[in-house]
């Protein structure tokens, strides 16, 4: 995957990186969890609860062909939200898990969520800023709509696509999780010592229990 990067930004990492040389060492071993490559699935025509996103930067795949390789039922995940996740994978090669992980911390996959500080404006499981422009870009591309954020489906959909085009141009998880929690106070303190946001480290470690819990570890 190509990284999207600055002149500016080379230079910052680059100082960054000769002060805290560790940063790199957990950039390569998170990425190994969330952001792996995969060979080309072996097509098998299902059912898919999907419409093909058009539109998105990050889009890799055939949504509407999917070979499940790993069977699992949690309990404390609603079907709709595992289903989509998994059909997710085959898009935009990001972990099931780390969508599940994401949509659990921001809304405890209630559906019908609001931001405690932003009642009118953050929707749905994936909590998802109403007042951002780039994010109503998003919702208008992927032709959902401020009800579709409000169920499953639409959640996963917006979750996946987010943080498909974050990891195509940031790939570090904990940065792009700082980037989709709009976190810019946590990003200088990360970029300063390497230091992890709660929010981030939260949800980073929550996939990957779930991870062993699905038994893919």
């Amino acid at each position: 995957m190509k990284k999207v990067i600055t002149f500016f930004t080379s230079v910052t990492l680059g100082a960054i990186l000769s002060i805290y040389p560790g940063m790199e060492a957990i950039k390569s071993q998170s990425q190994q969890h969330f952001l792996v490559e995969r060979p080309a699935p072996v097509i098998e025509e299902v059912d898919s609860i999907f419409e093909p996103l058009i539109g998105s930067e990050t889009a890799a795949g055939d949504e509407g062909n999917f070979e499940r390789t790993h069977f699992y039922n949690d309990p404390d995940i609603p079907d709709e939200v595992e289903e989509a996740a998994e059909l997710s994978e085959i898009t935009y090669h990001i972990l099931p898990e780390l969508i599940e992980a994401t949509l659990e911390h921001e809304s405890g996959f209630r559906l019908n969520a609001t931001a405690e500080t932003d009642l009118e404006n953050s929707v749905g499981p994936a909590q998802v800023n109403l007042k951002c422009k780039d994010h109503l870009d998003r919702i208008e591309r992927l032709g959902l709509t401020v009800e579709d954020l409000k169920t499953y489906e639409g959640a996963v959909k917006f979750n996946a696509d987010y943080l498909g085009w974050l990891f195509a141009n940031y790939e570090d998880p904990a940065e792009v999780l700082m980037r989709y929690n709009g976190d810019k106070t946590g990003l200088q303190q990360y970029w300063k010592d390497g230091t992890i946001s709660d929010y981030a480290q939260e949800i980073l470690e929550r996939a990957e229990e779930l991870e062993a819990k699905h038994g893919k570890k």
